[in-house]
């Protein structure tokens, strides 16, 4: 844990009055944008404790992340065929908001395949909370990322550029749609699309991370040079310790 989402099944009501006050309470909540907050530039969930920061699916694992002991990660497992047939979570909060403003071009991910199958991770953004009954812009990754079965933990890079993503439903334009997001999606797709295809695959994932436009890619990259000169530093200060203990025993 550096510092720094399956559907709800819809029920039926025996009376036509309910399943009509269920139909209208339905699609006003898919018509209306679910934002509960404001993404912003290096906004990073990395699962710390029982929390699953938002994401709609999935368990937070202790110690399970890239960086073992004290790491925590979220896991999904797809059994291929149930309501838990795909690898798919879907976050409402935190990332939704205006990533252009934001100056955000890219998703950053740690992930680790544990299970069986080659799995292809997709982003995908819309401007309503489902993309049930087409209702809504969405933007899905054009090229997927493969993440191979038995991967070990690995960093992605999902860019969300205007050549990066296709428009899979609606008639909006990329800028309306990433200017006014909804909702986040990462699945697993052969190919672009707002939902996942049936599997059967174990993903853990960290360290979900909005990364900068390019301008300020360097502030960025010394902030994770200077975390990475402070561990050093503090791994050195052990070793001088432990030569100093040393040389004192030999005197």
């Amino acid at each position: 844990m550096r510092s720094w989402w399956p559907w709800p099944s819809l029920g039926h009501s025996g009376e036509f009055g309910a399943g009509l006050a269920f139909g209208v309470s339905l699609i006003a909540s898919l018509l209306i944008p679910a934002f509960a907050g404001a993404v912003t530039l290096g906004q990073h969930d990395s699962f710390s404790g029982p929390s699953l920061d938002g994401w709609s699916r999935g368990v937070a694992l202790a110690d399970a992340g890239p960086e073992g002991v004290g790491d925590d990660a979220l896991e999904m497992v797809a059994d291929g065929f149930t309501n838990n047939g795909k690898i798919v979570s879907f976050n409402q909060s935190q990332w939704s908001g205006d990533y252009l403003a934001a100056g955000i071009t890219a998703i950053m991910i740690d992930v680790n395949n544990t299970g069986a199958n080659d799995l292809l991770l997709r982003v995908v953004f819309g401007t309503t909370s489902f993309p049930r009954f087409g209702l809504g812009d969405w933007y899905a990754s054009i090229q997927a990322v493969p993440v191979m079965a038995g991967s070990g933990w690995q960093t992605i890079l999902l860019p969300i550029g205007s050549t990066d993503l296709r428009r899979v439903q609606g008639s909006g334009g990329y800028s309306d749609a990433l200017g006014s997001v909804s909702t986040l999606r990462l699945l697993h797709s052969a190919v672009p699309r707002t939902q996942g295809d049936p599997i059967v695959a174990t993903l853990r994932i960290d360290n979900i991370t909005a990364v900068p436009e390019p301008g300020t890619g360097l502030l960025v990259l010394t902030g994770l040079l200077g975390l990475a000169s402070g561990r050093r530093g503090r791994s050195q200060g052990r070793v001088d310790e432990n030569a100093a203990l040393g040389t004192a025993r030999l005197t």
